[in-house]
């Protein structure tokens, strides 16, 4: 399908070599230990978050990406797709 696009945030999953068959964009997820902060798949990879979740802060938080950020990549030019605004939600 020309001009689709998938994009999902990193909680789905999804195997690389999918991901890079279909051309998925992804969206890092936000996890918080303790007081740091990291981006699924970008700062933090599944090994190491792992290894935080049994030998870290007792504390561990996600949260989806904000709208803000995936708004930007589609008004970056990041996606090739046409433009969104504010106006138009």
């Amino acid at each position: 399908m020309a001009g689709v696009r998938v994009v999902a945030d990193s909680s789905v999953c999804l195997p690389k070599e999918l991901i890079e068959q279909y051309n998925i964009e992804l969206v890092p997820e936000t996890i918080i230990f303790g007081t740091k902060v990291y981006r699924d798949g970008v700062d933090l990879v599944p090994q190491d978050f792992y290894v935080l979740l049994w030998g870290g802060p007792r504390t561990c938080r996600r949260h989806q990406p904000r709208r803000l950020r995936i708004l930007l990549m589609f008004t970056s030019g990041r996606l090739n797709m046409p433009t969104l605004s504010p106006a138009s939600w």
